[in-house]
């Protein structure tokens, strides 16, 4: 089994999973985020290695990222269905950095 590289922080945020023409395709909202990936609940269901391009935003800001779905499921106790973990495969260097910063907040909080 795989694990994770990089530390997810638990968020509510709004974001959309866009299709090929830039259209939004399905609301989502991400629950928790990293570096590395995020994981979002959506009203309709992803498969494995289904590659996705992600709009967010997180602090006033919006950012894209390209992502890869690692892992998808129902769940039954969320207002949407469906959740997908998803490992970013091109994401945008000012969201990384936005993520950074909540690391470091992180840290700031446990020193």
């Amino acid at each position: 089994m795989e694990r994770r590289e990089s530390r997810r922080h638990d968020v509510k945020l709004p974001g959309v999973i866009l299709a090929a023409n830039g259209e939004v395709f399905a609301t989502i909202t991400v629950r928790n985020i990293g570096v590395g990936g995020l994981l979002f609940d959506s009203a309709l269901p992803f498969q494995l290695h289904d590659q996705l391009t992600i709009r967010l935003e997180m602090e006033g800001e919006q950012y894209l990222a390209e992502a890869v779905v690692k892992h998808c499921g129902q769940v039954l106790a969320n207002d949407e269905p469906y959740s997908s973990g998803v490992e970013f495969t091109k994401p945008d260097g000012a969201l990384i950095s936005c993520i950074a910063r909540l690391e470091s907040a992180d840290r700031e909080t446990w020193s």
